[in-house]
């Protein structure tokens, strides 16, 4: 949020070049602080320590690549994940890296309207991952999600195209980072239920790598599309396309399945288990429920009733496993009424 405000004041004082330079000395900064601040004992752990438990992890970090990729292939939800994000950071790169510009230098602002414009969307993005930090859990997710895609998308194109007052624009971006805001808690979520512990972290690296793969290619296609079409036409046609790639992925079955809290086959986080019926569910495990305990008589006891007798005791057999119970007593036999004498 304070990124684009700073970039646009640096920009006003000492002009772009110079702001560039600060921008390349603050990585090498970032660097030094890595090397000299992460503890070289962290940096000494083998995968093997990481994942004691995982078959692979005495393998190549090709064939740890491989069986994460074999799991994204497997399951439908996490390609369908990777190819929409894919898309949506395309487009994405294309609207922050050259399409906002060329508007903002229309509209006669340059720096300072960029800074503003992606100020305020980064404002309701904090504001929106608070708010589904805090109540996420009680919210729909598929709805969420959809409805955070939809707001992002379409809208801050299409308010760009139309030339509206700046104030609208300015409304209109910061509903869409409050629905910005929403899509990564869920995503994360999502994730961590699906991703079993020992390939979680080879997954996740590849799905980012994959999701981020055709963000260098933002600014390529912005550029040719409003060198070609205009900066109008680019904004609606890459408005449409955001449209189509948020909400065709939505309709597909297993995006049903963002709703559930577990994953399809799978019992817990990334068990691959479904819990049967009469199963019970104890975070990654599934106990079976006991039934009933049946009653029966005892071995050789015979029921007797009769005047002020009691039935045979019945015992209880207990659940297989299971401490042996105390037997319980047989209801007594009706009382004779006893005779008053004078």
């Amino acid at each position: 949020m304070l990124g684009p405000l700073g970039a646009a004041a640096l920009v006003g004082l000492v002009g772009a070049a110079g702001a560039l330079t600060a921008d390349a000395a603050s990585f090498l900064v970032a660097a030094v602080v890595v090397a000299v601040g992460v503890p070289a004992a962290v940096a000494a752990i083998g995968p093997a320590e990481l994942d004691a438990d995982d078959p692979d992890a005495a393998g190549s970090y090709r064939a740890r690549l491989a069986s994460g990729a074999r799991f994204v292939r497997r399951d439908g939800l996490l390609r369908s994940i990777v190819g929409m994000v894919s898309v949506t950071n395309l487009l994405d790169a294309a609207y922050g890296g050259v399409l906002l510009a060329v508007w903002a230098t229309r509209q006669g602002g340059g720096a300072p309207l960029v800074g503003v414009v992606a100020a305020t969307m980064s404002a309701g993005a904090v504001i929106g991952a608070l708010t589904a930090a805090a109540v996420g859990h009680r919210l729909p997710r598929r709805a969420t999600f959809g409805w955070g895609f939809f707001l992002v998308g379409a809208p801050r194109f299409v308010v760009l195209a139309l030339d509206v007052p700046l104030p609208v624009v300015l409304v209109v971006l910061f509903v869409g980072g409050l629905g910005a805001g929403t899509l990564n808690p869920i995503l994360g979520a999502v994730e961590v239920e699906r991703i079993p512990e020992h390939l979680r972290a080879r997954v996740l690296s590849l799905m980012g790598s994959l999701a981020f793969a055709l963000i260098p290619f933002g600014g390529l296609v912005g550029g040719l599309l409003s060198d070609h079409l205009g900066v109008r036409t680019a904004l609606l046609v890459c408005g449409a396309v955001y449209l189509v790639a948020t909400t065709l992925p939505a309709l597909r079955p297993e995006w049903r399945e963002p709703g559930r809290r577990t994953p399809p086959g799978g019992g817990g986080a990334g068990t691959g288990q479904r819990p049967r019926p009469g199963r019970r569910s104890l975070g990654s495990r599934h106990v079976a429920s006991q039934p009933p305990p049946r009653r029966e008589r005892r071995p050789g006891a015979a029921r007797r009733r009769g005047a002020g007798g009691r039935a045979a005791q019945v015992a209880v057999r207990p659940p297989s496993g299971g401490r042996s119970r105390r037997p319980a007593p047989a209801p007594r036999g009706p009382r004779r009424a006893r005779r008053r004498r004078w």
